[in-house]
């Protein structure tokens, strides 16, 4: 049965640079239990650009997939991160994005939900559902989440927080594995 928790910290300072550094941790810690894993990102060109040269200065074995509803902003998004190595690109003009089902341990989607209409952002959770590991990890930060919060259930995730903290309010969704939650 899904569950619904909002978790609100207290935020802190505003700054130049806090919101970028506020990503980065929250992406961190996110990942502080993991070894390798297979990275999402969406999002316009510059914040995913910034957030493939984290991933690519960290010590951490990524494999990273960047996906994008828009066909400019791929095409942008490659310009701004080819250099760093090799990155899968994905485009989907339509919500199905042919990836491989439970194939992310972790998407980080920044901005995309702001652009789209309510039924689409249904629509594409419902797929990051479909695409994320058992026990994977949705980060959704944007100004748009308010809606996709309250409608979560209708993507089959098993837990949804809205979290704010450091001048950062993101959407935190997990995909939990029904099977591990059994008695051993």
């Amino acid at each position: 049965m899904a569950t619904a928790n909002a978790k609100v910290k207290t935020p802190g300072r505003h700054g130049k640079g806090r919101a970028k550094d506020s990503v980065r941790s929250l992406v961190s810690s996110e990942l502080s239990y993991l070894k390798k894993v297979q990275i999402l990102l969406l999002g316009d060109s510059v914040k995913v650009a910034e957030l493939a040269r984290y991933f690519y200065g960290s010590d951490r074995k990524v494999r990273l997939t960047i996906l994008s509803f828009s066909r400019k902003e791929l095409l942008d998004a490659v310009d701004a991160t080819s250099r760093f190595g090799s990155i899968r690109y994905a485009y989907s003009k339509d919500i199905y994005t042919g990836l491989p089902e439970d194939e992310f341990g972790l998407t980080v989607s920044y901005g995309t939900f702001d652009r789209m209409g309510s039924n689409k952002s249904i629509s594409v959770l419902k797929e990051l559902y479909r695409i994320s590991k058992p026990n994977g990890i949705v980060i959704i930060i944007g100004d748009d989440i308010d809606y996709l919060y309250k409608h979560y259930n209708k993507s089959n995730f098993s837990s949804c927080d809205i979290i704010e903290g450091k001048g950062l309010r993101y959407l935190k969704l997990v995909k939990i594995n029904e099977i591990s939650l059994l008695p051993q």
